[in-house]
């Protein structure tokens, strides 16, 4: 019997890619809410309720999460929004996976700084010139709360 992954946020190139790569081997089920593909099915991972119940029934063995905003100038110009989708989602996430006791895969996008250095890692004292990155200074508090086993948080660029 093949593992189930529920990849949330699939609609973009990287679900695209993620899809391509795990669907011979895994039972995927890929949401987002651009239905942009016949194998994608309609999902807002903003609504926790609806993102509760639909990894529930599924009950996978992995859950990704794949979605967010990656348009610099949308994220400065729409802070709630971005919010919702960059960071209170991936607590959903977090809250889901521990729920079913299953490791999360979540990937960050990249961060803008200042540039006064030529390395930045998730520890050192970070000036973000974005609010996009801010969300991932947020998030990283919450993975101390993963017991579920292995939790991938990668950073871009």
């Amino acid at each position: 019997m093949k593992k189930k992954i529920y990849i949330a946020g699939s609609g973009g190139m990287l679900g695209e890619a993620f899809h391509r790569v795990f669907k011979n081997d895994y039972e995927i089920k890929c949401t987002d809410k651009d239905v942009n593909e016949k194998w994608i099915d309609f999902l807002d991972f903003r609504d926790f309720e609806k993102y509760q119940k639909d990894v529930l029934d599924y009950n996978p063995d992995y859950l990704f999460h794949l979605g967010a905003h990656t348009d610099l100038e949308y994220c400065e110009l729409n802070l709630e929004d971005t919010y919702l989708t960059n960071t209170t989602s991936v607590e959903n996430a977090v809250f889901i996976a521990n729920k079913l006791n299953i490791p999360l895969l979540y990937i960050s996008t990249a961060g803008i700084f200042d540039g006064k250095k030529d390395f930045y890692d998730d520890w050192a004292n970070q000036i973000h010139l974005v609010i996009m990155p801010v969300r991932n200074i947020w998030v990283s508090g919450m993975f101390v709360s993963m017991p579920a086993g292995i939790l991938f948080a990668v950073q871009g660029g």
